[in-house]
């Protein structure tokens, strides 16, 4: 994986950590929802989707139970 890439996913999972510390369960979905909302209102389309999918990606390989 590239050094960018890296970058970019540690930014993306900082700035979803920032956004949660208001909210008592991270996963909640409405949480999420507010979020992603939060995203669109700063973000160009391509840039909300590089983000969601960082975010689904920790989300499904450390916070799934498996």
């Amino acid at each position: 994986m590239r050094q960018k890439t890296i970058k970019a996913y540690r930014i993306d999972l900082a700035q979803f950590y920032t956004f949660m510390l208001k909210y008592p369960d991270f996963t909640s979905k409405t949480a999420i929802n507010e979020y992603i909302s939060t995203l669109h209102k700063k973000y160009q389309p391509k840039t909300v989707k590089s983000k969601i999918a960082t975010i689904r990606v920790f989300f499904t390989t450390y916070c799934v139970k498996r």
